[in-house]
């Protein structure tokens, strides 16, 4: 990952979150279906930037005291 390309990743996930990676992917695909292959390469190196900076840094991840898990009728009955 180049400096730009982290650069841009954290400003756009300080401005919105984790959804920039989705949002980015989204971006990239649709600049592909108009023709401009660099420019999707270049959204997809940014959300992959994105990803790893939230992977490195534990951005938008749950704690780790609790696993995340589906609710159930047995263990949630108050739901």
């Amino acid at each position: 990952m180049s400096e730009l390309e982290e650069s841009v990743a954290r400003e756009l996930l300080n401005r919105s979150g984790i959804s920039v990676v989705w949002q980015a992917h989204i971006a990239a695909e649709a600049a592909y279906r108009a023709g401009n292959e660099r420019a999707a390469e270049l959204l997809l190196k940014i959300a992959d930037a994105a990803e790893m900076i939230c992977r490195r840094e534990g951005v938008g991840s749950a704690p780790d005291t609790e696993p995340l898990r589906a609710p159930s009728i047995e263990t949630d009955s108050h739901l």
